[in-house]
């Protein structure tokens, strides 16, 4: 056999035939399937802008000089506003000029109870409803009065400035008293007493004047010795623990509470109540002072109202010389 041309070998070409049949067969597989699902387009086209270019940096500015501002001459200032011219001070009220100011000190201190507090003030109340004080009052050039309530140390409680010319003056006055309640109880410092009346009559207004008496007095009553004059008498005085008190405890001494009156030239009478030993004879040669001064004394404060007009009428009369009257102690 003659094997000089090409040679076909069956396992070669087996497997080749092969190969295109399966190629074949996918072929035919993804052409039926294409045809049974279509693809579904979108309705419109999508189209995307471009980014937009980067914005350019600003420039800086460039650096100028600033200009000189032009100097303008100063100009002068303009002439103030006429105003229009405010109005006088009004002048101060004249003075109120009287022939008497009278301060009634009256003691509430802790001796006092509240039933001879209530007379005291009874007995005042009774002698400025009296005929025979609105009479007097009446003849006078009047009369400028302030009741005064005292006790401890810096305890005051004054009634306010009254001025009395009539009996419906002295009515108005006895009605203040029946209202003017005790504000106070504690010690017996007649000396800060008798400076807290003189200050009331150097200080006193009445519906802004000032009131201005030809003679000033000071009328003072109580149930006991000063503890201020004691003091500084005989320096003794303590705490309740012993501690001995300080030399200003009381304020300052008696003789210089009696020596700032002398100098004012104000007068102090005094009306002792009760039967404590000693009392009468101290409120006789200690209390009074200045021309024409006197004290006087009730027993009991049941006895006080009678006692006290007598002394009311014969301080609101003309005065009297101490040779005169033949005692300076009734």
């Amino acid at each position: 056999m003659n094997r000089s041309g090409p040679r076909f070998t069956w396992g070669r070409s087996a497997l080749a035939i092969g190969a295109i049949a399966t190629a074949l067969s996918w072929t035919t597989m993804s052409d039926a399937f294409a045809s049974e699902t279509p693809v579904a387009k979108p309705d419109s086209e999508v189209s995307y802008a471009p980014p937009p270019p980067p914005k350019p940096k600003p420039k800086p500015a460039p650096a100028t000089t600033p200009k000189p501002k032009p100097k303008v001459a100063p100009q002068p200032a303009p002439p103030p506003k006429s105003k229009a011219p405010s109005p006088p001070t009004p002048p101060p009220p004249a003075p109120i000029r009287v022939d008497l100011e009278l301060v009634m000190l009256v003691d509430v201190s802790d001796s006092v109870d509240d039933e001879e507090y209530l007379l005291q003030r009874l007995g005042y109340i009774e002698a400025f409803r009296d005929a025979e004080l609105h009479a007097l009052i009446a003849s006078r050039n009047g009369v400028a009065v302030n009741m005064i309530q005292w006790s401890g140390k810096y305890q005051h409680a004054g009634s306010g400035w009254f001025l009395l010319y009539d009996a419906e003056d002295c009515l108005a006055f006895a009605d203040r008293l029946a209202r003017f309640d005790r504000r106070y109880r504690g010690g017996t410092n007649m000396g800060d007493a008798l400076r807290v009346g003189r200050d009331a009559m150097f200080n006193n207004k009445k519906n802004g004047a000032k009131i201005l008496g030809e003679r000033k007095l000071i009328d003072v009553s109580g149930d006991g010795v000063c503890e201020n004059y004691y003091f500084h008498a005989t320096g003794e005085g303590t705490y309740a623990d012993g501690t001995p008190l300080p030399q200003n405890f009381f304020g300052h001494s008696w003789e210089r509470r009696r020596g700032e009156l002398v100098k004012n030239e104000v007068i102090v009478n005094a009306i002792s109540i009760g039967n404590t030993e000693g009392l009468k004879e101290w409120y006789a040669t200690e209390v009074p002072m200045g021309d024409y001064s006197f004290a006087m004394h009730a027993d009991t404060f049941e006895a006080f109202g009678e006692a006290i007009k007598l002394k009311l009428l014969r301080e609101l009369a003309t005065p009297i010389p101490a040779t005169e009257i033949g005692t300076a102690y009734d």
